[in-house]
């Protein structure tokens, strides 16, 4: 009675090992890959993989920027901006000082257009002659120079006083469609270009608007825009 009792109340692991083997031994696969299965399982190692897995991580992990990385690149970006702030600052105040230097240079310096003369020499000798009987100045002219585009002249007087005197007296010309005009730097040239369109444009919106470019100022409907 006690063993037929026993084998009655088999214990649940038990029967759950017995259930085991009775589907290895109905299943598909071969006993012996079975066993093979099994061997693998058993040589498997948790504590390898996860030793292999970290090493992997830190080597792809070092070519990564650490935070003190990324701040130290931040803040040499900002030195170079700042550094590269100052070099434009320094480039501009130069240019400032070169255009200075060119407008000096050229005041004693105007552009004449309109002449007839065809030679540098005959152009110096046409316009003494105007200077003379038309302006009433004597002035001194040292060079003469013909620009290549056009029939304009650039004639240097010996003194700025000299240049400033006869375009001080250009009006005088009337409509003779002879032009004197100062020797303009490229600067001044390229605000002079600006301007006339700006004036083009105020014109086309608005043809009551009398608009000419000369020194800052604003009349009741004349418009006046500056060149310097």
């Amino acid at each position: 009675m006690s063993s037929k009792r026993s084998h009655k109340q088999t214990s649940p692991e038990l029967n759950a090992e017995i259930q085991v083997k009775k589907h290895l031994s109905t299943t598909a696969l071969p006993q012996k890959h079975n066993s093979s299965v099994i061997e693998m399982s058993d040589k498997f190692s948790w504590s390898t993989f996860d030793a292999k897995l970290n090493k992997a991580l830190d080597e792809k992990l070092q070519a990564v920027a650490k935070k003190e990385d990324i701040t130290a690149i931040t803040t040499e970006l900002q030195s170079l901006r700042d550094e590269n702030a100052e070099l434009k600052a320094e480039i501009q105040t130069l240019k400032n000082k070169l255009e200075q230097v060119d407008k000096v240079s050229r005041r004693p310096n105007l552009v004449v257009r309109g002449l007839k003369s065809q030679t540098t020499k005959e152009a110096a000798t046409e316009f003494a002659a105007i200077c003379n009987d038309k302006l009433n100045i004597v002035a001194s002219i040292a060079t003469t120079t013909k620009v290549r585009a056009g029939d304009a002249y650039v004639f240097t007087f010996d003194t700025a006083r000299d240049s400033d005197c006869v375009l001080a007296a250009r009006r005088k010309l009337g409509n003779t469609n002879i032009f004197i005009n100062r020797d303009l730097t490229d600067a001044e040239r390229e605000k002079g270009y600006k301007l006339r369109l700006i004036a083009r444009q105020l014109a086309n919106h608005n043809p009551n608007l009398n608009i000419r470019t000369t020194d800052f100022s604003l009349f009741k409907k004349t418009i006046f825009a500056s060149r310097g």
